[in-house]
């Protein structure tokens, strides 16, 4: 059942705001509510956000237990950073192909608020102060416009939060969902993993020949979405087809699903494969 992504800066008010938000769920439907953080996992959120090892890990293990979790009868909260969009479309990927709704719940809090309330947090509990800003730095702000973040909440104020309409859309995405998935047929989703590898080439050769003409840690720009790839170190030919035929057979797999890609423009294709490459790259 419905996949809920927390998102925001470190200590932005996301786990207050997941405690309203279960205590309403488990008193106004039936569905068991699993909430799944760095915490639940026994991961040091200073130690396992240092370094793009240790994050990528974590977030493999963060998006394990979404996966293993997401059942029949549950609601799934993830309760972490979710700052990188790729990231969160992985998590998107992962509840539609299991044709359950999802959305994104953004808590919008000023930067010098986090740091305030990340000092009142006891020792054990507080963001590093660096890490903390380099985080900030990093963040990536969902956007409705984006299939994988919408439906989106954004929340600014912890105490006002839109229970009722976070409960209403979840039923309503759900019944659209299962709509889609008798309604569409298999052509769609082959259109889609076609355009995908056409657009996924053109984005490799945009890379390789650009990375001659710009500096590591520039961003570059690949043709067929906004989204800049990192430039954070000259690739090659054979690590660039390699990303791109696990992300095509990943794509192709989920699309068994049927109602999986069949409302994707070529603009997702390029967008979702950059966001892939830049969280795989390394």
């Amino acid at each position: 059942m419905p996949l809920i992504m927390m998102s925001g800066f470190p200590a932005s008010g996301k786990s207050t705001v997941v405690a309203s938000l279960v205590e309403y769920l488990e008193q106004h439907t039936e569905m068991t509510v699993v909430v799944v953080t760095e915490d639940s996992l026994l991961l040091d959120r200073n130690v396992c956000y240092q370094d793009s090892r240790q994050e990528k890990s974590t977030r493999g293990m963060i998006k394990a237990a979404v996966e293993r979790d997401l059942s029949k009868g549950v609601v799934v909260i993830a309760d972490s950073l979710n700052y990188i969009k790729g990231f969160r479309y992985e998590l998107y990927c992962a509840a539609r192909a299991l044709g359950t709704p999802h959305c994104v719940i953004y808590c919008n809090t000023p930067r010098d608020k986090c740091r305030q309330w990340n000092e009142s947090k006891d020792e054990a509990t507080r963001w590093n102060e660096n890490l903390l800003n380099e985080l900030m730095n990093r963040y990536e702000t969902p956007n409705s416009r984006r299939k994988w973040d919408n439906p989106l909440f954004e929340i600014s104020n912890i105490d006002e939060i839109p229970l009722d309409d976070i409960k209403l859309s979840m039923t309503a995405e759900y019944t659209s969902v299962q709509q889609d998935a008798t309604r569409h047929n298999r052509v769609a989703s082959t259109n889609y993993l076609h355009d995908l590898d056409k657009v996924s080439l053109q984005i490799i050769k945009a890379i390789l020949q650009q990375q001659r003409e710009f500096q590591i840690g520039s961003l570059i720009t690949v043709p067929h979405t906004d989204s800049k790839i990192r430039l954070i170190k000259n690739f090659t030919m054979a690590e660039l087809r390699r990303h791109r035929r696990e992300y095509v057979n990943l794509c192709r797999n989920l699309s068994a699903t049927k109602s999986q890609f069949t409302d994707q423009t070529v603009e997702d294709a390029a967008s979702g494969f950059v966001d892939y490459l830049n969280e795989n790259l390394c």
